[in-house]
């Protein structure tokens, strides 16, 4: 089974590294295996600690969350 972890706001990629080690611990307390890391303009994947953190723009995952929720 593939789980998706939280997202946390990032501000071009300069993100607070307690943010980052509250989300790996996260994952990995629960057996998450990938995290949305939302940030202004940056698009990117980084493998770290055994955790897919996936750097999305924020208005892409907002539109893409909207767009599943209406889906529903």
């Amino acid at each position: 089974m593939f789980l998706r972890g939280i997202s946390i706001p990032c501000e071009k990629l300069k993100c607070d590294h307690n943010e980052l080690k509250a989300l790996l611990e996260f994952c990995t307390r629960n057996q998450l295996f990938s995290a949305v890391v939302t940030s202004v303009d940056k698009e990117i994947n980084v493998q770290y600690k055994g955790v897919q953190l996936c750097f999305c723009p924020a208005s892409v995952y907002a539109f893409a969350t909207g767009a599943y929720t209406l889906s529903r």
